[in-house]
């Protein structure tokens, strides 16, 4: 006889029944059919209890529980579980204590539309837990798994009953006795720093914000490592309780509209199949203001979706390919080029406006570098350009067209040997 089981359900943020701002996610048939699920009010107290929905129609078979009746067992924990939308995983995502099982579902304190609800569980406010968003990580890869076959019912097994015990009496702070030791990561590549004061002070305010947030939401004040300056392709680690490590890219912008750019770095590795599922782009609006929000994407995979980056209440993000380049020469000794004249043509080239010089003279000086080579002025270069040019002979520098707007850009034909 045991006093605990575990039921699956479909993923989402706060299970109150705000579908429209919390839609759910994978789950049973009727969610991938309907778009909705009765287990979306799970978490919406009235009057002090909880009510618990059982998807489909697997009833709990009671005389399992030591303490039952004909028509209800009681004193039993009920583990809700779901899928994790990104890594894929069933994690806990709350669990009822000292609740109360009904042979046969009972009429709710809910409707969904016109429906009615019925709920087989109900169980008390105090003592329940819903985990949060972020700290759904249990149980960790290197522990038991939840396994569920074709019924959304289990009843665990001889392993898995007593660390998920352990885990619920802790308060979900308990992860496991060790934790397997983090490899570093040897994806590395060359990131691009602003030269504009403005766009720094935004990025500032963008990386605090994340950083306050996922210490909050982690309950952990050391769980944040800036990597920022190594150009892995993302400016965060955070480490969560489970020994897992998500990778966060932060961007932020001046404006309402959540959009930003992805250096060539960024962009792999959101392409990358290995790490995505731990990836987060994070993009602060109006950052460094009273009024900046936070708008965090992740890659969903579940089966009945097409892949894509979404936040939580299912906005999802849209990607534009646009083209950079690297270019490269033999080396230049250092008084064969004035840097301080290239670093400003550069500079003028890449922001599409080059005043001071015709468009021969700017073809001219940059074209004679990238033959004759340029490492004298790389640092200088990559203070002042904001261009996402590189240093390896890859293209080569052809002529000058203008733009919509009547600005002169720099056109590169890609250079095959």
């Amino acid at each position: 006889m045991q006093d605990i089981v575990f039921i699956n359900i479909g993923w989402m943020v706060e299970y109150r029944g705000d579908i429209g701002r919390d839609p759910i996610r994978g789950g049973h048939g009727y969610i991938r059919k309907n778009g909705e699920g009765h287990e979306a009010f799970n978490f919406k107290p009235k009057r002090g209890l909880y009510y618990g929905y059982v998807p489909g129609r697997n009833n709990i078979r009671i005389r399992n529980f030591a303490n039952h009746t004909r028509d209800l067992a009681t004193g039993i924990t009920v583990v809700w579980v779901a899928r994790h939308p990104e890594n894929g995983r069933y994690v806990i995502v709350g669990w009822y204590r000292d609740a109360t099982i009904f042979k046969l579902p009972q009429a709710s304190a809910w409707r969904l539309g016109s429906e009615h609800i019925f709920c087989q569980i109900t169980a008390p406010e105090a003592g329940s837990k819903l985990v949060p968003r972020e700290l759904r990580t249990f149980p960790s890869p290197d522990l038991p798994q939840i396994g569920f076959g074709r019924s959304v019912i289990y009843y665990g097994n001889d392993e898995l009953n007593p660390v998920v015990r352990k885990f619920i009496d802790s308060d979900g702070t308990w992860q496991g006795a060790t934790r397997k030791k983090r490899k570093e990561s040897k994806r590395a590549g060359g990131g691009r720093q602003a030269d504009l004061a403005e766009r720094r002070r935004i990025e500032k305010a963008a990386i605090a914000h994340a950083t306050a947030y996922y210490r909050t939401a982690m309950r952990d004040r050391t769980c944040v490592t800036s990597v920022e300056h190594l150009a892995r392709g993302w400016d965060l680690e955070v480490r969560q309780r489970s020994g897992e490590i998500l990778y966060i890219e932060v961007k932020g912008t001046s404006g309402r509209h959540p959009a930003a750019e992805l250096t060539p770095n960024e962009y792999e590795q959101v392409n990358c199949a290995e790490i995505r599922s731990h990836y987060v782009i994070y993009i602060v609006t109006e950052a460094g203001t009273a009024s900046e929000k936070a708008h965090i994407f992740r890659y969903k995979e579940a089966a009945e979706l097409v892949p894509c980056w979404s936040t939580d209440d299912n906005r999802i993000l849209s990607f534009k390919d646009c083209v950079a380049a690297r270019i490269s020469a033999p080396h230049l000794a250092q008084n064969d080029l004035d840097t301080g004249d290239f670093a400003r043509c550069v500079d003028c080239v890449e922001d599409e406006r080059c005043p001071s010089l015709s468009n021969a003279d700017v073809l001219r000086r940059l074209s004679g570098a990238v033959h004759r080579g340029f490492d004298s002025w790389r640092s200088t270069f990559s203070e002042q350009s904001r261009a996402q040019v590189c240093i390896s002979a890859s293209l080569s520098v052809s002529t000058f067209r203008t733009s919509e707007t009547g600005f002169r850009q720099l056109v590169c034909r890609p250079w095959r040997p």
